[in-house]
């Protein structure tokens, strides 16, 4: 730490933390312990980034078109994640980079923490608080990618607004945000012209933890959240890829026009030590302009079980999963081992078609298993089999894929 003209700053490389950095300025004005912070101004976090490379190989059979095999960079994101002390204390993240295709903004807010009543305050871009699976981070959903039905119906990253806390001493967690339109998302459904209300409460009806948090975890999670979309002119699409990002949108309900449409969500997970299962179940109802109202929905199951006795984590403040970490990382040396490996299985349905809207019905069989070598490297391998029934392309396939990721 070096100090010049009242400035303090730090600049140092902390292998897979990242490069970490600290801007402070001390000055004679204000009390440290007061809500408004006159005594400090500063700015601190790290830069860390993610990288993700995959490849996929399919069997299809019937009206299935552009399904091509090989290989693809997933991901290539830079993130900016800290704290700052600008007369409040704030928390801040920015993360963008690739997909396939195209550049894109993950994330981009501010958030007040610890206010009274409403918990954090944060505004930006970002994932509104809507699935579990959704929320959680797509490097901890133990498959490569999120549930098909999830990625039709939910919003996607979004400009917006939200509040938020734990209650009940961390027994569960209560958003509620106001969010704009968004159809640049990684995946999500396609929303234009349309305001959009989000809230989600979760309660953990049971939680054996010790006071130290050591213990690995037996809970069970409970979740309900919901949207209402409201507008003029407004314009909404669901569509899903068969759980590869490699593969083509193979249902798709095209662009509905509606001023009016709502979604219902239920979750619910249970964490018993190396084990766990989980599943959400949502419908949506869509009035199209001048026609009725539409229905699609649909759902998941989804098991994870770590061979070598990890734990799945569960945060608390958010409710949702974290990150799995190899009680020993891969390596040679006296306090190493072979990492961690987890098998996951999921079936899924997402059901696209009502009416004179016939995006078509996707079931899907989806394995998965996954090493990592460290929290921060992971080699993933998924085979699954699907059927998309009704629609346009009627059909079936085999696929399989793997990815290679590291994230700091």
């Amino acid at each position: 730490m070096s100090e010049e003209a009242g400035w303090e700053w730090d600049f140092s490389w902390q292998g897979w933390g990242g490069l970490h950095y600290a801007l402070v300025a001390h000055t004679a004005v204000g009390d440290p312990g007061s809500v408004l912070r006159f005594d400090e101004v500063s700015l601190a976090g790290a830069v860390g980034g993610r990288l993700e490379v995959d490849g996929a190989n399919f069997s299809t059979s019937g009206s299935l078109t552009g399904f091509d095999d090989g290989f693809e960079l997933r991901r290539a994101r830079v993130r900016l994640k800290g704290g700052a002390i600008l007369v409040v204390p704030l928390r801040y993240k920015l993360e963008f980079g690739y997909v396939p295709n195209k550049f894109n903004l993950a994330d981009f807010y501010v958030a007040v923490p610890n206010l009274d009543y409403v918990g954090a305050l944060q505004f930006g871009y970002f994932q509104p608080s809507m699935s579990l699976q959704i929320l959680t981070s797509s490097w901890d959903i133990g498959l490569m990618e999120p549930a098909a039905p999830l990625q039709a119906i939910v919003p996607g990253d979004s400009p917006g607004l939200s509040a938020g806390k734990p209650w009940g001493r961390e027994a569960g967690t209560w958003s509620l945000g106001a969010y704009g339109s968004s159809s640049a998302a990684e995946y999500g459904s396609s929303i234009k012209n349309l305001s959009t209300l989000i809230g989600r409460i979760t309660w953990l009806p049971v939680d054996d933890r010790r006071a130290d948090g050591a213990a690995a975890p037996r809970l069970v999670h409970l979740g309900l959240s919901g949207n209402l979309q409201l507008s003029s002119n407004g314009q909404l699409r669901f569509r899903a890829r068969p759980e590869s990002y490699i593969a083509p949108y193979v249902i798709d309900t095209g662009t509905i026009s509606t001023d009016r449409a709502s979604t219902v969500a239920l979750e619910a997970a249970w964490m018993d030590g190396n084990l766990s299962a989980q599943g959400e179940v949502l419908q949506t109802a869509v009035e199209q302009t001048g026609v009725g109202w539409l229905h699609f929905g649909g759902g998941y199951l989804q098991l994870n079980w770590s061979a070598t006795g990890e734990s799945r984590p569960y945060d608390r403040q958010t409710g949702t999963i974290g990150r799995l970490r190899p009680q020993r990382d891969f390596g040679f040396g006296a306090h190493e081992g072979w990492g961690a490996l987890e098998l996951a299985l999921r079936a899924s349905y997402t059901d696209l078609s009502d009416g004179g809207v016939q995006g078509g019905r996707l079931s899907l069989l989806m394995g998965g298993v996954n090493w990592y070598l460290s929290p921060q490297l992971k080699w993933m391998f998924n085979l699954g089999s699907g059927m998309v029934h009704g629609g346009a392309t009627p059909g079936r396939m085999l696929i399989a894929q793997l990815r290679v990721g590291v994230d700091f």
